[in-house]
């Protein structure tokens, strides 16, 4: 029980993950950790921030967004799926997967199509009002959105390298919270998200491609059709305003 305490005050726990994080997890988890460090493997994020997404109650999860592994260069990930900490949309790292789900943000509020360089431009002219990354995810996060990815670390510039060990946690994970709290709305974008539809047993699910690859409009499962922010924008700001 000791064990578990001090996991639950190290990493910032929320106590309605009590039965989810066993004894056994624990140790799984912390043995992982401790031979990663112990072997001088350098892994993403922080081992501070690994579990940041959890210091929320599940009661209130409003929305889950599912996504891949952390980011894999060296500072980048946060803990949080898809969160970033540049403090400007013109930053020159910002990824495809953020232009694109930027994209659907604007398409969302402003019924309009358009590049990645005309919603900038309304951006910075305060055309289309949007907070900075840096403040964005945050504010989801404390408007109720649940920012999980599907392995909770990885190699320092490896993809994918921790999938394997954290799938099992991950897929008990979602029927834990979709149990506990049935009436969470889920985003699942791409195929290794959508992995995980059969471990929801509760809740509505809005699935499409990946932002990382979209534009093919003429295909419905296109990330630019989905109505996930559209349909939620009554529910989360998603603006961050």
């Amino acid at each position: 029980m000791g064990e578990k305490v001090d996991f639950f005050i190290k990493y910032n726990i929320h106590l309605d993950f009590k039965e989810f994080f066993t004894e056994e997890y624990i140790t799984k988890i912390e043995n992982f950790l401790d031979n990663l460090e112990g072997e001088k493997i350098e892994f993403v994020p922080k081992r501070e921030d690994i579990f940041k997404v959890f210091n929320v109650s599940i009661s209130s999860i409003h929305i889950l967004i599912m996504g891949m592994d952390p980011y894999r260069q060296k500072n980048v990930a946060t803990g949080l799926a898809f969160e970033v900490l540049y403090d400007n949309w013109d930053h020159k790292e910002i990824n495809s997967s953020l232009k694109n789900i930027l994209k659907l943000l604007y398409y969302s509020y402003e019924n309009k199509i358009k590049n990645i360089d005309y919603i900038r431009d309304d951006i910075n002219q305060n055309k289309f009002l949007i907070n900075k990354p840096d403040k964005l995810f945050k504010l989801w996060k404390e408007s109720g959105v649940f920012l999980i990815n599907s392995a909770l670390t990885t190699i320092l510039n490896k993809s994918g390298s921790h999938l394997q060990f954290w799938n099992e946690i991950i897929e008990n994970l979602i029927t834990y919270i979709s149990t506990k709290n049935p009436n969470i709305i889920y985003f699942l974008w791409g195929k290794n998200a959508q992995n995980f539809e059969k471990q929801i047993k509760f809740g509505t699910i809005y699935k499409s491609n990946h932002p990382a690859i979209c534009g093919n409009l003429s295909n419905k499962n296109d990330f630019m059709n989905s109505k996930c922010f559209f349909h939620t924008k009554d529910l989360i700001n998603w603006r961050g305003l």
